[in-house]
């Protein structure tokens, strides 16, 4: 039981980098290729709030805060992304003999520009629901209970979409029960998300590992729904048996 709750708080989905390094992060244009800072594009500058502390005796180095902007390439089809959000400044002491202590500038996105696809979602996925959940990864950098509930509408639109008698119920919760008929592993996957959705009406009570979960969820339900290559694969099976494994033009 602890080992998951480790797991479940330490989702994340947010990421960091600096000038010279970036961890991988999914091309919103072609879903292939990882994009990286155009150095070229990038400029950052130091908070107006974080100048006028330069002025107190105690000012240290990492009271520094900034704002910046930039753009980002992909490697593979050369689109590019654009961002802003804000840095601080990292003071890092020395990890060994001789070493110098090191400080530089971490950035942290707030926005981009096409919104970061925060997980694949299968190409099968209704386009209603792919647009709302684009919308829930534009806001989940910056308003964690915000980009949940955008994840509940696309919820509840995907249930609608799946079966439009289901949107004949009022209740999202017995509406997942009804479906629940026709598929209770899936049913029991989107009921976790309806319940974060809940919470997310809360101020501040929603934490972002909740909604990395969340994500999780919602990837996963989508894929037990549209993704129909397990069932080929056991038909080809099923005829692979009653033929006895004979060549394929025989059959």
């Amino acid at each position: 039981m602890l080992d998951n709750y480790f797991d479940y708080i330490n989702k994340r989905f947010t990421v960091s980098f600096t000038e010279h390094d970036m961890p991988p992060v999914l091309c919103p244009h072609c879903f292939t290729g990882e994009i990286k800072l155009d150095i070229k594009t990038f400029s950052f500058e130091e908070n107006p709030d974080s100048k006028a502390l330069h002025s107190d005796p105690d000012f240290e180095a990492d009271w520094i805060e900034y704002r910046y902007s930039g753009s980002f390439l992909c490697q593979n089809c050369n689109g590019r992304t654009y961002s802003c959000g804000t840095g601080r400044h990292h003071v890092f002491p020395p990890q060994g003999p001789g070493e110098e202590y090191e400080d530089f500038p971490i950035f942290y996105p707030k926005y981009f520009e096409p919104a970061i696809p925060l997980f694949l979602i299968h190409n099968k996925c209704p386009k209603s629901v792919q647009d709302l959940l684009f919308s829930s990864f534009k806001l989940a950098w910056t308003d964690v209970s915000a980009s949940a509930n955008k994840l509940r509408i696309a919820l509840e639109t995907l249930l609608n979409t799946i079966d439009p008698e289901l949107a004949k119920i009022k209740v999202l919760h017995k509406r997942i029960e009804a479906f629940s008929k026709l598929q209770p592993e899936v049913s029991e996957l989107l009921m976790a998300i309806k319940w974060l959705g809940n919470e997310a009406s809360h101020e501040g009570s929603l934490k972002e590992h909740d909604l990395a979960f969340a994500y999780e969820v919602m990837e996963l339900s989508i894929n037990r729904l549209f993704d129909d290559s397990e069932d080929k694969i056991k038909q080809l099976v099923e005829l692979v048996n009653k033929n006895k494994g004979k060549p394929f033009q025989e059959w």
